[in-house]
């Protein structure tokens, strides 16, 4: 920290008898020398403890990189996978469409409530007969 030599040291010393006095020097110096000491003391804890975050930091970084090269390792494990199947992937998915679209044209149809309907909504409004409207109802009451 300071380069304070010998010399400067009874410098100090001398100029403090005199203006102290013998009487109250050695309490100055117990006083100075613990106030220094609380303040080393207080400047190696802030270090240790900045020194404790920067490895927390580090730890934390090397958890996260090792968190992303396990992920990159299991898709590279994944893709050499698909690599050794012995046919396309596009022709996996093409064949589980067509056995979905299968699966549920079979299945029968249900609403909301999870009730099934024996036909669909568009289809039963067209398949029903539509009413007699008022005019025929009173044409045909008229003719009797």
């Amino acid at each position: 920290m300071f380069d304070v030599s010998f010399a400067e040291l009874a410098l100090i010393l001398v100029v403090g008898l005199v203006v102290l006095g013998p009487e109250r020097l050695p309490g100055v110096i117990r006083t100075g020398s613990l106030w220094l000491a609380k303040i080393r003391r207080s400047f190696n804890e802030v270090r240790a403890e900045i020194e404790r975050e920067v490895q927390l930091d580090e730890i934390k970084r090397e958890l996260h990189n090792q968190s992303i090269m396990d992920s990159l390792k299991d898709a590279r494990q994944d893709l050499n996978k698909l690599r050794n199947l012995p046919y396309d992937v596009s022709d996996i998915v093409r064949d589980s469409d067509q056995q979905i679209r299968e699966a549920t044209a079979d299945a029968p149809r249900r609403d909301e409530s999870g009730t099934p309907r024996l036909a669909a909504p568009d289809q039963a409004a067209t398949d029903a007969t539509p009413p007699a409207s008022d005019d025929s109802r009173r044409s045909n009451s008229s003719d009797q």
